[in-house]
């Protein structure tokens, strides 16, 4: 009969830490942990290197290694040849702001014809891109889009807000 093998995920995927790459102490705490800032993957960025120095402050990631952070939080560690060493998973560098809303934003920006100036067609387009991303939101969330893109969601006392960034682009003439 035909032999079958399953390997198991800690067989193929090396995790971060054997390859000696430490997650931080404690996650940051992000307003949206399905959509960070820039400023918030700085944070994650600074937490990974603090967590992997020694006891002189010196990086323990090898030499020129790049650390990349995605829209979750994920953390990727690639070497200087662009190879990736090892990830940390999101659960371990973000924790969600419970008093906040989290919010996935859009994959691809809705193109308008002026960003600062959306139409209501295009306020439309835009809350159902950001609603397609969320299928997971309450049924009482309101999706509010302002003129310049900014999409804020309410659920109950939570919310959360995009940027015009991330919900939309201007539109190649």
């Amino acid at each position: 009969g035909d032999k079958e093998a399953t390997l198991k995920p800690e067989q193929t995927v090396k995790k971060a830490d054997e390859a000696g790459i430490k997650a931080p102490e404690t996650p940051i705490t992000v307003d949206n942990s399905k959509a960070l800032s820039d400023a918030d993957k700085e944070k994650v960025k600074k937490a990974v290197e603090d967590a992997n120095k020694d006891g002189e402050g010196n990086s323990t990631l090898p030499e020129g290694a790049k650390i990349e952070v995605a829209d979750d939080g994920t953390v990727t560690v690639k070497d200087k040849a662009g190879k990736e060493i090892g990830t940390i998973p999101a659960d371990k560098t973000v924790k969600q702001d419970e008093t906040k809303l989290a919010v996935k934003a859009p994959e691809e920006p809705v193109a308008v014809k002026d960003p600062k100036h959306l139409t209501d067609a295009e306020k439309q387009a835009v809350e159902k891109a950001v609603r397609d991303a969320n299928k997971d939101l309450p049924k009482d969330a309101t999706v509010t889009v302002a003129e310049d893109g900014t999409v804020t969601v309410k659920s109950g006392d939570k919310e959360a807000t995009l940027k015009p960034e991330q919900t939309v682009k201007k539109a190649d003439e």
